[in-house]
């Protein structure tokens, strides 16, 4: 159950409470709970505005939007800023990728993080 939890958060918010209980109840929380609270974050983020996938490797990261969702490329790139190329595949998904060799794997998931918090923030501000 306690993973289930954290898997229907909805919000970073209910993410972080999500942590901080871990915490009070068993100490400091292991790096794999704190992987699975990650992958919550990018997870509950990337539903957030639309995206159906979210890759991150060593070298690369690519977020992809369902078919229909995504804003168009020129505001996607705009969004995501010069560090992600956006691309269009035959299905009408919008893909976002980077793949700066130099960034080590937690950059890259920080970067993934600041442009699925961009997106969030721009379908929300859309919605009022």
């Amino acid at each position: 159950h306690l993973y289930r939890w954290v898997w229907r958060a909805g919000s970073e918010d209910r993410i972080d409470q999500w942590l901080d209980y871990v915490r009070d109840r068993f100490g400091t929380v292991p790096d794999p709970v704190a992987g699975v609270a990650l992958r919550a974050r990018i997870n509950t983020l990337a539903g957030n505005c639309g995206i159906e996938d979210a890759v991150i490797t060593s070298r690369s990261a690519s977020l992809v939007f369902a078919p229909g969702r995504a804003p168009s490329v020129k505001r996607c790139s705009s969004l995501a800023g010069g560090d992600w190329g956006v691309a269009t595949d035959g299905t009408g998904r919008v893909i976002l990728s980077s793949s700066s060799g130099k960034a080590n794997a937690g950059q890259r998931i920080s970067a993934v993080l600041e442009v699925l918090r961009i997106f969030t923030n721009y379908f929300i501000g859309k919605e009022t």
